[in-house]
């Protein structure tokens, strides 16, 4: 009976964390798009907001970003498209998609750090903080690839933890996760290998791999030639023209100075600045400076309005107010914990352990070379890195009881102040923006 209660219990939650978030985020992405920047791209962090919400909710829209996002299309926009004609908006309709996915990430994370041997309360901290940091804040609430991606990708690590070694759910995980993102089937082969760890020696799992992803591919195809049928603007992955949109995305970095910037303000982002956001500014304005004073005066004629790009002011010294200072010392101070923990019981790591670091170093690498705004990017590296530290943490509470004392208590601290933070960063980029309507 008991476990029964607990379930149920545990049930009850999940689907109050689920509401919460998704009427939050909802919430939110209203706000946003209140004013007029979803009509135009790039000017948050370079996130291409119109074409997302297009994607999502228009049959007939050139797809031309599809290239690695290669069932983006089919898996969405049958339910966007229907979601749209029943509110007669593709902002709200693309804002009820994506905010889903963004809640369901919660609920997946609690999910898995449950199914992961973590207690109840436990698992909702680290839930609540993959919830409330920065990243998720924003993408969960401004339609994206990213959340979507970040939902497959705990999908895969829940089937990692429940189903270890089963590739009859991880090649739907693989290619619902590939189908998003094709740079996250890394993620997923991540966590497929750490469920074979045990009791399997290196080139067995190395091998098993490679029929995972052998499996994969034939399964996505066929599905990616049905998406370009359906879709006929849509790319189709295996044509080296259908990534010519993506080229100018390569980092053009010319000197070793450029490219240790570029690391450094990368590194940023994987470990801090994705949870505890930095106070954002204009870095530039629409059109730019170049356009000259006759391309200003047309615009003029024509009623247009200069927009502001903004981004994270990390330039050297990251800039923090008092609550995100706040935020940023307690992330700092748990992470470093974290490190510790890890390091004094390295030997008694968990595989996923593994899994979560190579797939850290996989983001780290590949946005070295690709990439314009790392926030981009960060849905596919904050669950990993979050992970990692619930992880230590667990390893330095049983190394040392006033360690466990200092966790409890700052743990929520560290969410409530996430949370805040998070909030203030989303309501500044409403404020950059609320001239413009």
């Amino acid at each position: 009976m008991s476990r029964v209660r607990d379930l149920v219990s545990g049930q009850t939650l999940n689907l109050l964390l689920f509401g919460c978030f998704w009427a939050g985020y909802c919430a939110l992405g209203a706000a946003v798009a209140s004013t007029t920047v979803m009509q135009r791209g790039d000017n948050m962090f370079f996130h291409d907001a119109p074409r997302i919400v297009m994607d999502i909710t228009s049959p007939g829209y050139n797809h031309l970003r599809t290239a690695v996002h290669p069932l983006y299309v089919l898996f969405f926009n049958p339910f966007g498209t229907a979601l749209r004609l029943v509110t007669g908006s593709h902002t709200a309709a693309a804002l009820i998609v994506n905010s889903f996915f963004g809640a369901l990430c919660v609920v997946f994370a609690r999910l898995f750090f449950t199914s992961a041997g973590f207690g109840d309360s436990r698992a909702t901290a680290y839930a609540l903080l993959l919830g409330v940091s920065a990243s998720h804040m924003f993408f969960g609430s401004v339609p994206s690839t990213g959340i979507m991606g970040a939902a497959a990708i705990i999908a895969g690590f829940i089937v990692a933890v429940k189903r270890p070694g089963n590739l009859k759910w991880f090649v739907p995980a693989g290619v619902v996760s590939m189908g998003v993102t094709t740079t996250n089937i890394v993620h997923t082969l991540a966590a497929y290998g750490a469920s074979l760890r045990p009791g399997n020696s290196f080139m067995s799992v190395f091998k098993k791999s490679l029929i995972l992803i052998v499996l994969v591919v034939v399964v996505l195809l066929p599905l990616n030639v049905v998406q370009k049928g359906v879709y006929p603007s849509s790319k189709v992955i295996f044509l080296p023209r259908s990534y010519e949109h993506d080229v100018p995305y390569m980092a053009p970095f010319r000197t070793v100075g450029e490219l240790g910037r570029r690391v450094y303000k990368l590194v940023g982002h994987v470990f801090l600045y994705s949870y505890a956001a930095p106070k954002t500014y204009i870095s530039s304005w629409e059109p730019p400076d170049d356009v000259g004073v006759r391309g200003r005066k047309q615009r003029r004629e024509l009623g247009l309005k200069d927009m502001p790009f903004i981004t994270f002011d990390v330039g050297g010294i990251p800039k923090y107010d008092a609550p995100g200072g706040f935020a940023c010392a307690l992330w700092l101070m748990l992470l470093g914990t974290a490190a510790w923990g890890l390091r004094s019981c390295w030997r008694r790591r968990p595989p996923l352990v593994d899994a979560m670091g190579i797939v850290v170093a996989f983001n780290i690498c590949l946005h070295t070379v690709y990439g314009d705004d790392f926030f981009l990017y960060s849905p596919h590296w904050v669950f990993p890195v979050i992970v990692c530290m619930a992880v230590g943490i667990r390893f330095a509470e049983e190394a040392s009881g006033r360690v466990a004392a200092l966790v409890r208590t700052a743990l929520p601290c560290l969410v409530a102040a996430t949370a805040l933070n998070s909030l203030m960063m989303v309501h500044d980029i409403y404020w950059w923006f609320a001239p413009y309507r």
